[in-house]
Formats: C-alpha cells, structure tokens, sequence
C-alpha cells in the first residue's frame, strides 16, 4: 500500500516529455545566475598571471555548484511528475535557493560565503530527504537516500569553507565540490545500500533532450543579453557597430550548430537508445562544457564591443572561446551520432563476418556492402582493386596486341635486373585508358552522385 502510494509520484509512460511550465517558470532563477557568472568572468581581463588563474578558478567553482543544482533538478522532473504537488513544491523551493545562489554569487567567496552555502546545502540535503519521505515504502526511496548521505558528508566542508578565513575557502570548496561529482559519478555508493548508477536509471529520455537544449538557449539568450546592454551604454561608432554585427553573427552560427547537428537528434537518440539514463549522463557532462563556453564566449563579445581599439586581442580572445564552443557542441554530435543513433545504410561497409564473404548477393543483409553494391564509391573501390589484381594481359586484348606490336621479349621482360627488380613492357598510358574503357563499359554511376559519396552513407 505504501509503496502503491508513493508510485504515484513516478513520471507514467503517457506523460509528455515537453517541459512543463514550472520548469520554465524555475529556469527564470538561472537566467540570472547565469548573468552573474558571465559577469565574474568579464571582471577577469584585466588581470594577469596567479590572480587571473584564482579568479578563474572561483567563478568556474561557483558555476559548476549553480550547474549541479540546475542539473539534479532536471533529473528529478524527468523521472518523477511535475504535476504532483509535493514535486512542484520541490521545485519552487530549488528555484528559490538558486536564486538566493545567483544574487550572492558575485561576492560568493567573501562576505555572502554563507547564505551561498546555505541555499546550497539545502538543495542538496534537504531536498532528497523530502523526496525520500514523499515517497514513503516504494523502493526508488533509496536513491534520494544515497544523495542525502554523500551530501551530508560533504556538507562540514561547505561550512568549514564558508565559516573559515578566506584563504582557505577555494582549497576547502573545491574539495567539496569533487566530492559531490565524485558521488554523482560513481553512483552514492553505501556499503549497505550499495550503488545506483545513474545510466540505470528509469527517466523519460526526450523531457531530458529537451531540457539540456532550454538551458542551451538560455545560455545563448545571456550572450544576446550581454550584446545588447554593451552596445547600448556605450558611444556610438562604426568600430562598435562592427563588433556588435560580428558578435550576434557569432550567436547565430552557434545556435545554428547546435539546433541542427546535435540538439536535433537529441530526440531521435533517446527513442532509440537501450538505456537512455547512461546518454542522459554523457549529455549531462557534454552541456556542462558546452554553456560554460558560450558564458565564455559572452565575456569575448563584451571586450570586443567596449574596447575595438583594442581589436587583436579581444578578437584572439572571442574566436578561442568561440572556437571551444563549437568544438564541444560538434563533440556532442559525434557522441550521439556513433553512439546512439545509427540508421541503416546501403554502404555501411565490408561483410563482418568471412562465410557472407563466400555467399551470394541476395543473402547478404540489408547495410552489408558487396562487390556489387549501389553505393558508387564501394563500386568504384571493388571495380578498382579488381583490376590492380588482374594480370595487364587478361584486361583486354587490346593491351596483347599493343605488345605484340611492340615486339616485346617476353624472355626479357622476366629478366631480373638490378636488385631483383623486373623490367616491364612499357605501354603508353593513354592506350591503357583506352583498354580499360573497353573492357569495363560505360560508367554507370548517376550524374547526380558526381562529386558525392553514397547519400547513405554517415
């Protein structure tokens, strides 16, 4: 009965996987926070050498803790129902925290060190207890159990962080920050509980795709932010109208990257695959560092359009992180295109197995090429190999009578000559060409395929 009452919570296999408006009503929270990470990051180009590196390495701490509370909250929507009550609570009390997170994030690692780790820790403590308790006797109760414990454990370092003298406050977070990635990875493992991999997990595949790709554009709606404030306050001149131009030219390119290349088959690969929490996982890391390089590339628009005397190096800094961004995002593409979602082809390759070698064409399965397949570029690779493995002399007769005509020695042409090389007859090349037409035939490959590979194939 208990366990009966708690399965009301589950997401049932009806459910829609569009987000739901609360989701988009709490990712209105981490539109500011992302504003304030992209922030942090602008107040950096100044600085140089060790204080640039620290400077660098508290934002990126301070976003990665932001990424971990936005992130297990999409994991909770997409394996339980938004429109439950308690789970609509959950999520409003984690929109609230993470907003406490966004408005003390820009002095996080001084004086509002801890109301930034209270809004933290209450996310990730409390939150799984009262999931855990919602769901009473079911057995899925364990896992936020496990996240509970592991975040508990790393809770005293949090607080010692926040509560300590500031020197000690990144050594002591950074630690305590591993330790909650090191649980996520490792799924909270408990010696009496044992482990929950989260690529085992029971989650609707195509509310999380669609998720991962509303943070995208929120990420991309921070960098058309920062363009339009930017450009707004500061003087007018065809040096900044350039830079603005070249900087919403940048946004376009990447949102067009993403949308038709991975975002678009994010869908298509969790219908498709065996076990969608395990793409979820790589997803999860992949648009880790995906946001993280438009936040980046954000702060490049921001110097290009304030400073465009100082062109080199803002473009040298805009193209670098732009160049990451669009790097990850093709990472993303190739992960789920060779991991997840393989059509079938006409020209997926040679047989895998040597007996479909041996066996006739119409045996052979469907994506399997042989030397007789459509694909023009199998044909012409077998037509090729076929005739640099027949003798010159079996090709045509054609090439017989040139080298009669040539009076050529077969005696002296087997004769091995310096090294054990042999000599061969020496035929012109446009004769062989000629030859080669006549015994292969006219071409039949489709004008349309000029110039391509087989359309199925990749």
């Amino acid at each position: 009965m208990a366990a009966g009452r708690g399965a009301e919570l589950l997401r049932p296999p009806t459910s829609s996987g569009r987000a739901t408006f609360l989701e988009l009503f709490f990712d209105l929270a981490f539109v500011v926070a992302l504003t304030r990470v992209s922030q942090r990051f602008a107040t950096l180009s100044d600085d140089t050498g060790w204080a640039l590196v620290t400077g660098f390495g508290r934002t990126l701490l301070l976003f990665l803790a932001l990424w971990l509370v936005w992130s297990h909250t999409a994991w909770i929507t997409s394996r339980y129902e938004p429109e439950q009550p308690i789970i609509q609570a959950v999520v409003v009390g984690t929109m609230f925290a993470g907003l406490i997170m966004a408005v003390t994030l820009p002095r996080a690692m001084e004086e509002r060190a801890l109301p930034f780790t209270a809004a933290y820790l209450m996310v990730m403590v409390v939150r799984p207890v009262v999931i855990a308790a919602a769901l009473r006797g079911h057995p899925r109760r364990l896992v936020p159990i496990r996240l509970a414990v592991w975040a508990s454990a790393s809770a005293p370092l949090w607080l010692a962080g926040a509560l300590g003298p500031d020197r000690l406050r990144l050594p002591l977070w950074a630690a305590a920050l591993a330790v909650d990635y090191l649980a996520w990875a490792l799924g909270w493992p408990l010696p009496w509980l044992g482990v929950s991999k989260v690529g085992r997990w029971r989650i609707e595949g195509t509310h999380l795709a669609d998720r991962y790709q509303q943070m995208f554009l929120i990420a991309l709606g921070e960098s058309i932010l920062v363009i339009g404030v930017v450009f707004s306050g500061a003087d007018y001149s065809a040096e900044r109208a350039a830079a603005f131009a070249v900087a919403f030219v940048t946004s376009a390119l990447l949102w067009r990257i993403y949308f038709y290349r991975a975002g678009l088959l994010l869908t298509q690969a969790f219908g498709r695959a065996g076990m969608p929490g395990r793409l979820g996982a790589v997803l999860e890391r992949t648009h880790l560092l995906i946001v993280l390089s438009v936040l980046v590339t954000a702060v490049g628009y921001e110097l290009v359009i304030d400073h465009p005397t100082r062109v080199i190096a803002a473009i040298d800094r805009l193209a670098s992180a732009s160049a990451v961004a669009v790097l990850d995002t093709e990472i993303a593409s190739a992960a789920v295109l060779a991991t997840w979602f393989r059509p079938r082809s006409r020209c997926a390759g040679p047989p895998r197995h040597a007996s479909e070698s041996r066996s006739p064409d119409v045996s052979r399965p469907i994506g399997e090429a042989g030397p007789s397949s459509g694909c023009p570029r199998l044909r012409s690779a077998s037509s090729s190999a076929t005739r640099a493995s027949t003798p010159a002399t079996t090709l045509s007769p054609a090439i017989g009578v040139q080298r009669a005509n040539a009076g050529v020695n077969s005696s002296r042409a087997t004769k091995p000559i310096m090294g054990g090389r042999e000599t061969r007859p020496k035929i012109s090349y446009s004769s062989r060409i000629r030859a080669t037409r006549k015994s292969i035939g006219p071409p039949t490959t489709n004008s349309s395929q000029l110039g391509r590979g087989c359309p199925n194939a990749g």
